[in-house]
């Protein structure tokens, strides 16, 4: 995404096609979601694994759903949860901050004790409670989502 939108003008990503965000917005949108998962996960694993629900198959089918949806062009409202987005930060801002935001994602991913494998640290606003490997995926296939916008933004750019 980041490669795709450095080679847009500045005038580009501030771009606002009707009743949607510009290019700035949706990395802002992006980097909020990535920053509450994150803060989510961590609050969580202050519990003892022992204390958290371990996935179930419930679980499994609705992060798949989430996924499977996260992989269309389809549109929905972001949820009311994060705040609205903003293109007050350069592309080079966000792309800093995103880096190191992802860094601290890999992270806690990396360090988190093997007790907590399948137990249920993040709840997403539609799909409910999820573990680390779907929560991991749901990041993943909602950047490619909202590549698709980044694409209709594009589309719609003045010639």
């Amino acid at each position: 995404m980041l490669a795709e939108l450095g080679t847009w003008s500045e005038e580009a990503l501030k771009f606002k096609p009707e009743a949607a965000w510009n290019a700035l917005q949706v990395v802002d949108h992006i980097i909020n979601s990535e920053k509450g998962t994150l803060g989510y996960m961590m609050k969580k694993t202050m519990s003892p694994a022992s204390e958290l629900p371990t996935l179930e198959g419930s679980n499994t089918v609705a992060a798949e759903k989430l996924n499977d949806a996260l992989k269309s062009d389809s549109k929905w409202k972001a949820p009311a949860i994060l705040p609205d987005p903003s293109d007050a930060r350069s592309l080079s801002e966000h792309a800093v901050y995103w880096e190191g935001l992802q860094y601290q994602i890999q992270q806690f991913s990396e360090a988190l004790d093997d007790s907590y494998t399948e137990k249920l640290i993040f709840k997403h606003p539609y799909a409910g409670r999820i573990d680390l490997d779907q929560t991991v995926a749901f990041l993943a296939n909602h950047i490619e989502h909202h590549m698709y916008q980044i694409q209709r933004i594009k589309l719609d750019l003045p010639k």
